[in-house]
């Protein structure tokens, strides 16, 4: 009897893991799939932005990609802007954010990549515009920092 009861609390305990695992999962919206948010990157020589994830998660909004570089040449000293634009062109949120690892290593003909991510207290309206860029300056303190030229926000025709 005790092998019995040992099994059905086994598999309550794994019913009641996953169940809470779908529920944390319910909380993310991907805000590319459901059409709320576009999606712009602004291209740049040397290195690119090659993968873009937007998602809300509760009250948070997150950027998450990859970088990647077109040479075998580079030194890993640039950061990535962002900047959240309504669907009338204002400017609702910049930030610059790091990747890692910093340099980008090639092996061969295959680029390796880098990862970005950051969280945004601000969740942009629909219709709104995300717009990611590599910038080659960099010599920030934190991983997150305000970039005085941002290039995702400069390149917005006001």
């Amino acid at each position: 009897m005790e092998a019995k009861n040992l099994r059905i609390w086994l598999v309550l305990m794994i019913a009641s893991v996953i169940m809470t695992g779908l529920g944390c999962a319910s909380n993310r919206v991907n805000l590319l799939k459901d059409g709320t948010v576009e999606l712009e990157r602004i291209p740049s020589k040397g290195y690119y932005i090659s993968y873009v994830n937007i998602y809300q998660n509760r009250d948070a909004l997150v950027v998450y990609g990859h970088v990647k570089r077109r040479s075998r040449v580079g030194d890993g000293s640039g950061h990535v802007d962002i900047a959240i634009m309504s669907p009338n062109g204002k400017v609702l949120e910049q930030i610059s954010t790091l990747y890692k690892p910093r340099i980008i290593l090639t092996r061969k003909m295959h680029t390796r990549k880098s990862t970005f991510e950051v969280r945004l207290p601000t969740i942009p309206p629909a219709g709104s515009l995300v717009r990611v860029a590599y910038h080659r300056d960099s010599k920030p303190v934190n991983r997150t920092f305000p970039c005085g030229e941002n290039r995702a926000a400069s390149e917005v025709d006001l």
